[in-house]
């Protein structure tokens, strides 16, 4: 039984042939997902989705035509109705690039693996999609569908999607990337804190992110009060409400570090309690 309740359409952007005809043949045995267009022009592939939007974009991030991190970005910057859900297959790439496009996709999947294969891809599209395309979001989806979501890498992988659609992207950060990129580690690591006592950021948050961006607590508290900063100048205040909706001492104005992650990672867990 699929758990979309409509044939699904995928823009497939890639130079290699390979991959290619894996696709071709995944779809072809498929009920739930259409193959509306391949190209390995990300030029082709952007004016695409400007006209047909397609529900799911695969891509590599190398192509013989165009750049390929510069069109996933540009993904996010057009003015769309709906964002595709977006799936990144890539055979080699640096840690910092792949880091760093997690916060313009929506799932990566390396080639290189044994295991890979496109029935796979397609078999995450069909899992990741409701969620993604839920008006009420995970709230309210079906229980069937929280149970075969049974990995913490799934898991984890959807929180990330909520907070980066439902927080980051609502936030005016501005030039405050670091700030930005620690906020959505700190909320997604949160969220499967389950320790015995209170949250503490630098005891229970921090240490992962030392260890993935080779950083300390004073350059993260910066950063994420820069963040927090540009934020509340820069956002619609009926925005914040929706993301914070918390009083913020007016001298300050704007939240600690520690009040926004702790409050939104509270708000976050009622929220998600079917996944975490």
């Amino acid at each position: 039984m699929s758990l979309l309740a409509d044939v699904k359409t995928i823009l497939l952007v890639d130079s290699d042939e390979e991959i290619q005809k894996k696709f071709r043949v995944a779809v072809a045995k498929s009920t739930v997902f259409k193959l509306a267009k391949v190209t390995d022009s990300t030029i082709d592939a952007l004016d695409y989705i400007k006209d047909g939007l397609p529900d799911v974009v695969i891509t590599d991030i190398v192509h013989k035509h165009g750049e390929g991190t510069a069109f996933i970005a540009d993904i996010t910057k057009q003015n769309l109705a709906k964002i595709p859900y977006t799936v990144v297959i890539t055979s080699s790439t640096s840690d910092s690039v792949k880091d760093m496009l997690k916060d313009f996709t929506h799932f990566q999947f390396s080639k290189d693996k044994e295991d890979f294969s496109a029935d796979m891809v397609l078999r995450h599209c069909e899992i990741m999609i409701p969620y993604f395309n839920s008006p009420t979001r995970i709230t309210q989806t079906s229980k069937e569908l929280a149970v075969r979501i049974t990995s913490e890498m799934e898991r984890r992988d959807i929180v990330r999607s909520h907070v980066i659609e439902n927080i980051a992207n609502k936030l005016c950060t501005g030039g405050a990337f670091l700030g930005r990129k620690y906020i959505i580690e700190c909320l997604v690591v949160g969220c499967f804190y389950n320790g015995d006592s209170e949250l503490k950021l630098s005891r229970d948050l921090y240490p992962t992110l030392y260890k993935k961006f080779s950083t300390n607590k004073p350059n993260i508290t910066s950063a994420i009060e820069l963040a927090l900063g540009n934020a509340w100048s820069k956002t619609d205040e009926d925005i914040l409400k929706q993301v914070y909706p918390f009083p913020v001492d007016p001298e300050r104005g704007a939240p600690t570090p520690a009040e926004f992650i702790r409050h939104v990672i509270t708000d976050l867990k009622e929220e998600l309690q079917n996944l975490l």
